[in-house]
């Protein structure tokens, strides 16, 4: 089992809250908003989650996925994000309101998700030439 510690971080009068896995069978466990935020239309913001993670066991880091219901429920997007094992401080939630209005997502709102990966490591090798395959780019495989 890979052991990760958490703390809840204050900032000005509000407190992280605990990260909670909605199922037994979850992949996932879920963060919310400590206060209620505003995201202006077509705007990116960066919410401070109030909560750090000290992954304990070697060989790991934290992945951060969007939530579907924030897409579906509020036309709010987040991204996806890596937390190294070394990285101590507080995790942000970076969203984008892709609406023409804008968007309050109150206190408590679960925005992304996140579990635990293992790392592997990787040699890079620089060549001189790669073979082509024949593939094109973005949506290629769609052209057959």
């Amino acid at each position: 089992m890979v052991i990760v510690k958490y703390v809840l971080l204050e900032s000005d009068g509000y407190k992280g809250i605990e990260p909670k896995k909605m199922t037994d069978n979850a992949s996932c466990y879920d963060l919310s908003l400590p206060e209620d935020v505003w995201v202006h239309p077509h705007h990116v913001r960066t919410v401070p989650l109030l909560i750090a993670f000290d992954i304990v066991s070697p060989g790991y880091d934290i992945e951060l996925f969007p939530r579907s219901s924030l897409q579906t429920k509020h036309n709010t997007i987040s991204s996806t994000s890596i937390i190294d094992s070394d990285y101590k401080r507080g995790i942000h939630a970076i969203l984008a309101n892709v609406s023409n209005d804008p968007v309050r997502l109150l206190k408590g709102t679960r925005v992304v998700q996140f579990k635990i990966k293992k790392k592997y490591d990787m040699h890079l090798l620089e060549v001189d030439h790669i073979e082509d395959t024949g593939r094109g780019g973005l949506g290629s495989t769609d052209d057959k």
